[in-house]
C-alpha cells in the first residue's frame, strides 16, 4: 500500500463550460459560463430525485498525457452516516498507441479511432455511463443511466473514478506494471480505483485527500459495481487481500478471461497487442489467472454478489465471460445471470432489471421472477 500521509491533497478541479458542453451535461448554453463546473447536477430520465449532485476531484495521479487524473462523487447534499457507498468502475477502459512518433508517447495511431488516453476521455465515458453524454462513445452499448439513476434514487453515494490510462483497470505504477520504456507512459487505472476503495471505507481518507465535503457516508457499507472493461477492475479488488469488507458487487459484461482472445490470433491481432502492454510477462496460459474464473474459489466473495452477462453479446467473445458465470453459478450466493441478449453492458439501458440488481446487492433476493 502506498504511503497516502505523502501524496499531495486531491483538490477540486474547476474546467470551462465549454468542456461541460462537450462532455454532455444537459445545460442551456446561456447558463454554462455562470455554472459552478465542480458541482452540477444528475439529470438524466430515469432517477426521480432532484437534490442529487456530480462532483468533479482531480486525483493526485497523472495520465499519459500529464493532466491530472479525475474521479467523480455523485450523491445528495444530504447524504449522511447511513449512506451505502458504490464504487463503480466504468466501461471501454482499452487503448493504446500503435505506431509511437518521435514527437512523444501519445502521438501516432491508436487503437482507438479517438484516444482514450487523457483526462476528457474520462470525463465523457463518466458522463456517458450517467447518461448524459449526448453522443455514444461505444455504440455497442447503450448507456441510458439506469444503474447510477437507481443507486442514486436509493441514496448511495457513488465514487466514479475516470480512465485515462487504457489498462482494463488493472495496472499500478510499481508493483504490477513493467512495460512504461515501451508506452513512454505510466498506467494508473487499478491504482486510482484503490484510493476510491480506501476513499469509501476510511473516513480518514477525507482529510488525507485534502478534500472538503458537506456529507458523509457508511463507511462501512461498501459496494463494487464494474461494467464491461470495469468488470474486470471489481475482479481486482477483489483479490486484494487488504480488502475491506464488500457488502455487494456487480460484475456486469466485463472481458473477464482474455485467454480466448491470444488465442485466436487471426481475429484479435490488434487486442493482443495491447494486452501485451498491459499484461507484459503472460501469455496465453498464464493471463487466464487474472480472471474472476481462476480467482472465484480463493478469494472472499461479497455477501450478495450480481454476475450479469449475455451468450449474444457481440463484442466479447463468449468464452471470456462464460467461465466465470460457470464457477459462481456452482458457489452458494451469488446470482449469475445470462440474458441471452446482443446487448452490452446490460444494467444501465433497463430500468427494471437495474432495480432488481440494486434490490439484490442490499438484501439477496432475487426477483421472483428469476
Amino acid at each position: 500500500m502506498r504511503d497516502d500521509a505523502a501524496r499531495p491533497p486531491y483538490t477540486p478541479h474547476v474546467i470551462t463550460w465549454l468542456t461541460m458542453l462537450m462532455t454532455g451535461c444537459f445545460q442551456p448554453i446561456d447558463e454554462l459560463s455562470s455554472m459552478d463546473t465542480t458541482k452540477v447536477p444528475f439529470e438524466n430520465p430515469y432517477i426521480t430525485s432532484d437534490d442529487v449532485f456530480i462532483r468533479l476531484y482531480t486525483s493526485a495521479l497523472s495520465c499519459p498525457g500529464g493532466e491530472d487524473a479525475r474521479f467523480y462523487i455523485v450523491s445528495r447534499d444530504t447524504a449522511a452516516e447511513d449512506a451505502p457507498v458504490a464504487v463503480v468502475l466504468h466501461s471501454g477502459a482499452f487503448d493504446y498507441v500503435l505506431e509511437r512518433s518521435d514527437d512523444g508517447p501519445l502521438d501516432g495511431p491508436h487503437y482507438r479511432t479517438s484516444s482514450r488516453l487523457s483526462a476528457d476521455f474520462g470525463t465523457a465515458k463518466v458522463f456517458e455511463t450517467l447518461g448524459m453524454q449526448v453522443d455514444d462513445l461505444d455504440p455497442s452499448e447503450d448507456n441510458m443511466g439506469t444503474l447510477p439513476a437507481v443507486l442514486a434514487d436509493r441514496g448511495f453515494v457513488q465514487l466514479i473514478p475516470a480512465n485515462c490510462w487504457g489498462d482494463l483497470w488493472h495496472n499500478e505504477a510499481g508493483p504490477i506494471y513493467y512495460n512504461a520504456e515501451i508506452d513512454g507512459f505510466q498506467r494508473n487505472g487499478r491504482a486510482l480505483a484503490w484510493d476510491m476503495v480506501e476513499l469509501a471505507s476510511n473516513p480518514d481518507m477525507v482529510e488525507i485527500m485534502g478534500l472538503e465535503l458537506d456529507f458523509t457516508w457508511n463507511h462501512s457499507e461498501l459496494y463494487l459495481i464494474g461494467l464491461g472493461e470495469g468488470g474486470r477492475g471489481v475482479a481486482e479488488l477483489l483479490a486484494r487481500e487488504d480488502l475491506p469488507a464488500v457488502t455487494g458487487a456487480l460484475v456486469d459484461s466485463a472481458p473477464d478471461d482474455l485467454g480466448p482472445y491470444l488465442k485466436s490470433p487471426d481475429s484479435f491481432a490488434d487486442e493482443i497487442e495491447g494486452l501485451a502492454r498491459i499484461f507484459p510477462s503472460d501469455d496465453a496460459e498464464t493471463i487466464s489467472d487474472w480472471s474472476l474464473a481462476h480467482m472465484a474459489e480463493d478469494i472472499t466473495m461479497p455477501t450478495n454478489m450480481v454476475y450479469l452477462w449475455s451468450d449474444g453479446d457481440t463484442r466479447l467473445p463468449a468464452g471470456s465471460m462464460s467461465g466465470a458465470a460457470n464457477v459462481l453459478a456452482n458457489m452458494p450466493g451469488p446470482w449469475v445471470v445470462n440474458t441471452r441478449e446482443p446487448g452490452h453492458v446490460i444494467s444501465n439501458s433497463d430500468l427494471t432489471r437495474a432495480r432488481e440488481i440494486v434490490d439484490f446487492l442490499q438484501t439477496g433476493i432475487k426477483p421472483s421472477s428469476d
